[in-house]
């Protein structure tokens, strides 16, 4: 989990920073980075750790291993948001293949806090 953290705050150092212009798409890879290595986690303590950058894949896992009665819930909601910041993940190596803005960095932001946050309540139980 302290990857993960790590991404996290160096998401939130460049995009909290007074760094002109913003480098929002490194910010988006930040945030994609906690997001799977944070979900990865929660795969790995039940012992299916997995080699694959795909959120979404990682939380069908997820989905498959952990008992509902242990209080995991993934929503098809969750589903698009790991879809999506998995986007920026690769997309993000290969100019003018995305097309981010602030508002969609400020989406990002929130969407990796929700994940990781969501990881560690799921490894504190």
């Amino acid at each position: 989990m302290s990857y993960a953290r790590d991404d996290y705050d160096v998401a939130h150092y460049l995009y909290d920073g007074d760094f002109h212009p913003k480098k929002l798409e490194i910010i988006c890879y930040h945030c994609s980075q906690a997001a799977e290595k944070a979900v990865n986690v929660d795969l790995g303590s039940q012992g299916g750790l997995a080699k694959v950058h795909k959120i979404g894949f990682l939380l069908n896992q997820i989905k498959n291993i952990l008992p509902r009665e242990k209080g995991v819930q993934i929503t098809e909601e969750m589903m698009d948001w790991g879809d999506e910041l998995s986007n920026y993940s690769v997309d993000v190596r290969y100019p003018n293949q995305l097309q981010i803005d602030e508002y969609r960095t400020k989406k990002a932001m929130e969407k990796m806090e929700f994940f990781v946050d969501w990881a560690q309540t799921i490894l504190d139980k």
